[in-house]
Formats: C-alpha cells, sequence, structure tokens
C-alpha cells in the first residue's frame, strides 16, 4: 500500500491525507532518534558486549541506547530535540 500511496497519481480519492501526514512524521521521528541517541549491542552480566548474529527475526530485539553526545544529561537533550523540531 505505501509504494501505491507515494506514487504520484496513483493515491486516488479514497486515501486519506493523514497517511501521508503519519509517514512524514514517522520518518522524522526516526531521524532524529538516530541523529540523537547511538544504538548498541547490549552487555551481559559482565558488561561484556554480545555478538550479534546477524538473521532475520519475528521477535523482540534487545539493544542499548545511549546519547550521541557524551556527558548530556536529560534536560539538555531535551533541549536539543526541542530545538531541532522548531
Amino acid at each position: 500500500m505505501t509504494r501505491s500511496i507515494l506514487r504520484s497519481g496513483s493515491a486516488g480519492a479514497s486515501v486519506s491525507g493523514g497517511i501521508l501526514q503519519s509517514l512524514a512524521t514517522i520518518w522524522t521521528v526516526i531521524a532524529m532518534v538516530l541523529a540523537s541517541f547511538k544504538i548498541l549491542r547490549p552487555l551481559d552480566e559482565h558488561a561484556v558486549e554480545v555478538p550479534v548474529e546477524p538473521r532475520f527475526s519475528n521477535g523482540i530485539t534487545v539493544c542499548r541506547i545511549v546519547p550521541r553526545f557524551e556527558g548530556m544529561d536529560t534536560e539538555a537533550l531535551a533541549r536539543l530535540i526541542a530545538a531541532s523540531t522548531t
């Protein structure tokens, strides 16, 4: 469905404008998360990174999400995100 919506002129009269808005919002949120945070391998009980097996899965993914900028506290990160959305 997404491909037919994104092709110019193929959306048709029955497609809501909200779908395009939601796709743009999801893209923006993903870009902001990737710009603000590092997504890293999980740590085991000895603080050693767990090796990753590249494969497709239908299950839950375990990872660590840490601020991309070291030493940044929650308030500073919130200000950075707010500044990027205005």
